[in-house]
């Protein structure tokens, strides 16, 4: 096949000016293949790698693949310039994944998405997202977890807005379902670690929050994890007892199960991170 160099100078969507790239492309009768995509597009820029490919599988069936290499800087701009619900904003970060899924290009369905992403973001903080979000947003909104910290009742630990130092996290796809094994999130009062099984299709989740606070001399922030001044009372009473643990004690576990639309997110138990102590559910309800 002959490849063509390309080169888009002014690339829009929506009537918005999104920049400019630069790819080699080529064709076969059962093959469109994009490749070495560079330039700057929407606050991104897309690095060596970067290609797209529109195949016939073995089976007959078309399929496109999809590989991004970029730097981020601006990421609300390029949520904005896409036409999509801003999630978070940032200074600079890297964007790397390996999506494909049958049908061309624009056949792009969150529920028949397969591969791997990850992601890197620095200096950079959290966006409300509105309860009307749909698709890729309302899914990645989970990130967001300003609207999870809110149901823990922990939103007072953090930075307003739950800005962070570094956000870093992958994501698996297989059809109907996505996994985040981890995404760890460094702020500058604490940070938090999220991992979670999603069924896209019934739209249900199941995962794990863990809050990592600062040591310090006494635990008031005992009362802070598993919410209420009543609790507070009886973590002091506890802390008393077991004063040498608990001057170690850093971390709080939060189970978060239920649709995605409004997951329950409950607090289980607190332990230590830096051993083997883990003192489960007897400070996850209030004394009645």
């Amino acid at each position: 096949p002959v490849a063509l160099d390309v080169t888009v100078a002014n690339l829009t969507f929506k009537e918005q000016a999104l920049g400019a790239a630069k790819f080699r492309l080529s064709s076969a009768a059962d093959a469109l293949v994009i490749e070495d995509i560079q330039g700057q597009l929407a606050g991104m820029k897309l690095l060596e790698g970067s290609g797209l490919t529109w195949s016939e599988s073995d089976q007959g069936r078309w399929i496109t693949d999809l590989s991004v290499r970029a730097e981020v800087f601006d990421l609300q701009r390029t949520f904005t310039d896409l036409s999509l619900e801003p999630l978070v904003t940032t200074r600079s970060g890297v964007i790397q994944t390996d999506l494909a899924w049958p049908g061309g290009p624009t056949d792009l369905d969150l529920l028949a998405l397969s591969g791997s992403a990850q992601v890197e973001l620095k200096e950079g903080s959290f966006l409300p997202v509105s309860s009307g979000a749909t698709g890729a947003v309302r899914l990645f909104s989970l990130l967001n977890l300003a609207g999870l910290f809110g149901r823990a009742d922990v939103t007072r630990i953090f930075d307003p807005g739950v800005a962070f130092r570094s956000a870093a996290g992958q994501f698996e796809f297989s059809p109907g379902n996505v996994q985040i094994p981890e995404f760890n999130i460094v702020g500058t009062g604490g940070g938090f670690n999220f991992s979670s099984d999603i069924d896209l299709v019934t739209e249900m989740i199941d995962g794990e929050l863990v809050v990592t606070l600062p040591l310090v001399e006494n635990i008031p922030w005992v009362a802070a994890l598993v919410g209420g001044i009543p609790v507070a009372a009886g973590a002091y009473l506890v802390s008393k007892v077991f004063e040498d643990q608990f001057l170690s004690l850093s971390s709080g576990v939060y189970a978060v199960k239920g649709n995605l639309s409004a997951p329950e997110v409950k607090f289980i138990r607190i332990f230590d991170a830096g051993s083997d102590v883990d003192l489960e559910g007897q400070t996850s309800d209030p004394p009645e």
